[in-house]
């Protein structure tokens, strides 16, 4: 296999048809009509008329000058051999983002082409073809280019906006000594490392689709509320419809959607309906257009409540407002205690009372960056003096006052070897205006919306793709899906549609996934772009090697123009 190092320079065989045609052009000589010739004169003759094209006439200085012109073209486009012994290493990144899925035709025919011609840099070429979903396998990784195409089949994106730093350093340590290259695919120009080079195969493109889903029930009967959007540039008419077991023939209504406007449509379902899905006239990206419904089941938290006093009335209030909450002896999973108190499962532990006459902390309440306090305001948190209670390794702290930990989780272990969690207010709620504080209110529920999502019991209810389902068995759990079976990852599916987790015989969940990723869903950004034609002229240099009769022909492009030169003299 040959490659060139300068391929422009082949433009100069263009000189080639420009030889043919000089040799082609004739001068014409002047006709003079003359009585005698002693009247003209012994002058050379000269053309009146210019040149004009004749017949191409056979002649040595012709050939000399078409094969020195050919071999100067050849020396200038600097040819090079591949190696016997050359071998290299190509690593195909493919981008997980969803939005990929509209653009798997593009992706297939750019790859078939580029690494076409990236296996022509050497002898053997070892081709992997990884994801930058970093769970997700290797899709191939082997000798044969049609096979890794083929692979491309197997590739289904369906992750939200996410960052390939972890599959690049992955794919780097394919790559040996630079004998190779890592090409990442996405549908949009992005910043790459400098070692890496870019395949975007994205063209702008106009999406319609289901953006959200609010499901909710009252008196048995699902409600329903979701919101369709067009994040396309131009105004969009499109059919929905939805379908359960109930309907034969689902009645259709027309969307008339402007450019980036969101629309809200509901709906009631039979009570005896637990599972329903929303249909939108599809498009080239499908993974919005439908939206599976499952009626919601939550599990009741059981609360049991052994705290009195004023502070003790004042958090079973907070508790008894939170959805979904039980206050029973039987069997709990939540223990309302104050700080000190042995208790068999998890727990939310108070301050005993501080005295009558305490009074308030004047120092700033500071929350920690953690999933029960961010993005709440605690600035006008008003307790007493925290106790001095000293922090655990195991503990996290959640709020501080002054030097002092106000609020933290403890993790810790019981008499009969569960481990649970606790959650501690270290202050008097009575002598606070905790109470009327929403933040305390919300990192509650917080609290036993966490707890509730490890507690075994069957449930139901809506996911996204991929989000994290929490449960608090984690051996021998199946997920199915169209009648499919697989191991639970603690993930919803990365497909659209209904779902169980079971472990044996018992079902644990019930679910439907749904995409909402309104980013990836918006195709107007997307971009095309190609780095991999210079990256590939770079490999080939150190795959290949120079023209060992390069000094041949120089010689013989000096001999051809000579030749030519000595036989127009002669």
């Amino acid at each position: 296999m040959i490659h060139f190092a300068n391929p422009l320079a082949l433009w100069a065989l263009l000189a080639l048809p420009v030889i043919l045609a000089i040799h082609c052009l004739q001068e014409r000589a002047r006709r003079l009509r003359v009585s005698t010739l002693f009247l003209l004169e012994r002058v050379a003759p000269e053309s009146a008329s210019g040149a004009r094209f004749e017949r191409l006439r056979n002649s040595l200085p012709l050939w000399l000058q078409l094969i020195a012109a050919a071999l100067i073209a050849w020396l200038l486009a600097e040819p090079r051999w591949v190696r016997a012994d050359s071998v290299q290493t190509v690593v195909v990144v493919l981008d997980s983002s969803a939005s990929m899925s509209a653009f798997k035709d593009e992706t297939k025919t750019a790859l078939n082409r580029t690494l076409g011609r990236w296996s022509q840099n050497a002898v053997k070429t070892q081709w992997q073809v990884l994801e930058t979903d970093p769970r997700k396998p290797t899709l191939y990784s082997g000798p044969q280019l049609d096979e890794a195409l083929t692979a491309l089949d197997r590739w289904q994106p369906m992750k939200g906006t996410h960052s390939a730093d972890d599959a690049f350093m992955i794919a780097r340590s394919f790559v040996k000594d630079g004998h190779g290259i890592v090409i990442h695919v996405t549908d949009h120009k992005v910043e790459v490392p400098s070692d890496i080079a870019l395949l975007a195969v994205g063209v702008p493109k106009d999406n319609a689709g289901f953006s959200g889903i609010e499901v909710k029930l009252e008196q048995g009967r699902m409600k329903w509320r979701a919101l369709v959007t067009n994040h396309g540039a131009a105004t969009q008419l499109r059919t929905w419809w939805i379908e359960h077991k109930l309907t034969s023939e689902p009645t259709k209504s027309k969307l008339d959607l402007q450019a980036g406007q969101s629309v809200a449509i509901q709906g009631e379902l039979p009570s005896d309906v637990e599972q329903a899905t929303l249909h939108l006239e599809g498009d080239l990206f499908p993974l919005d257009d439908q939206l599976p419904m499952q009626k919601p089941v939550e599990r009741a938290v059981r609360i049991d409540a052994r705290v009195g006093g004023e502070s003790g009335e004042l958090l079973k209030k907070m508790i008894a407002a939170l959805p979904d909450v039980v206050f029973t002896k039987d069997q709990p999973d939540v223990t309302l205690a104050e700080i000190g108190t042995e208790t068999g499962t998890d727990a939310i532990l108070i301050d005993t009372p501080a005295p009558k006459d305490a009074k308030l902390d004047a120092a700033m309440v500071v929350a920690e960056s953690h999933a029960l306090t961010r993005e709440l305001n605690w600035m006008g948190l008003l307790t007493p003096k925290p106790s001095g209670m000293t922090l655990l390794d195991s503990d996290t702290p959640l709020l501080w006052k002054g030097e002092t930990a106000l609020a933290f989780l403890r993790r810790t272990i019981t008499a009969d070897g569960k481990p649970v969690q606790q959650l501690l207010l270290n202050w008097d709620l009575a002598q606070s205006n905790a109470h009327r504080w929403p933040a305390l209110l919300l990192m509650l529920q917080r609290h036993l919306e966490a707890l509730r999502a490890g507690m075994d019991g069957e449930r139901a209810g809506n996911y996204e793709l991929n989000e994290r389902i929490e449960l608090r068995t984690k051996s021998g759990l199946q997920m199915v899906m169209n009648q499919v079976s697989e191991a639970f990852v603690e993930r919803a599916p990365e497909r659209v549609g209904f779902f169980e987790v079971k472990q044996g015989e018992q079902r644990l969940v019930r679910g439907a996934s749904h995409f909402a990723d309104a980013r990836e869903a918006n195709l107007r950004e997307c971009s095309s772009a190609d780095t991999t034609e210079s990256r590939r002229t770079e490999a080939a240099l150190r795959e290949t090697e120079a023209d060992p009769l390069k000094a041949l022909w120089v010689l013989l492009v000096l001999g051809c123009l000579m030749g030519a030169w000595g036989a127009g003299k002669k």
